[in-house]
């Protein structure tokens, strides 16, 4: 069994997307972040690690960002790139090659399988993965059926939020279902570039606040958020303070 290339190609924005810069800085604040938590207790034996915006796990990638690190002096020996040749490795250890993979196009594994990777030796973990897209979450299920990542099918969470991932947290988080082992990764993108992406702003202000505090008390691992990059990350910023794009 090997990954094809028409299993990662759904109609999606995050084909483009994948490997570029902020992909590039958030896979690296990913394995930092657990890196530091599976060091210490109770994380070293347990974590649950919730990814509100999971992704497909594999891409084709073309993004210049990602050729250009590739080629830098220092990146094989860095933390995503150790992660990145670990995933395509030969089976059954790794995925091996893409079949099918174009000229210009480079294999990328996204943070689903960067974290699944990563918790595979902790003895009581789970990793959810939401996404409202079905096609996404096919491929997710393609990319989680292969042989390197079979250990870890009982502890995988595929779940259509059946809605905005955002409502599905909060009402987790008003349930008080998360552990002081849970880790929350929002990942929204670029959602300050619509009017129509009000509700989710407004979400994500009632997100931040009680997570900081649950992360605070020792309720709660950690939380992280990445808006977005490039241009539009002081807007992004803003727009949760109430301007933003809202502005004009």
């Amino acid at each position: 069994m090997m990954l094809l290339r028409s299993d990662l190609m759904t109609e999606n924005k995050q084909n483009s997307n994948a490997g570029n810069g902020g992909d590039l800085l958030k896979h690296s604040a990913y394995l930092a972040l657990l890196d530091e938590l599976v060091s210490r207790e109770p994380w070293h034996h347990e974590i649950h690690i919730v990814e509100a915006h999971s992704g497909k796990g594999v891409y084709a990638a073309t993004s210049s960002h990602l050729r250009e690190a590739r080629q830098l002096p220092d990146y094989a020996a860095s933390r995503l790139g150790i992660a990145q040749t670990a995933a395509f490795a030969d089976p059954p250890l790794g995925f091996g090659a893409i079949a099918g993979i174009r000229d210009g196009e480079l294999p990328y594994a996204g943070s689903p399988v960067l974290h699944a990777r990563e918790i595979m030796a902790i003895p009581r973990r789970t990793l959810t993965l939401m996404d409202r897209d079905s096609a996404v979450r096919k491929t997710v299920a393609c990319v989680f059926s292969q042989p390197s990542l079979a250990v870890l099918a009982p502890d995988l969470r595929l779940v259509d939020p059946g809605g905005t991932s955002e409502q599905k947290v909060l009402s987790a988080l008003e349930d008080s279902a998360y552990l002081p082992t849970s880790v929350l990764h929002f990942d929204p993108f670029a959602f300050v570039m619509s009017a129509e992406d009000a509700g989710i702003r407004n979400d994500y202000v009632k997100l931040i606040t009680p997570c900081d505090e649950l992360v605070g008390r020792g309720e709660l691992a950690a939380a992280t958020l990445f808006i977005t990059w490039g241009s539009n990350s002081r807007a992004a910023l803003e727009d949760l303070d109430g301007a933003g794009y809202a502005v004009g």
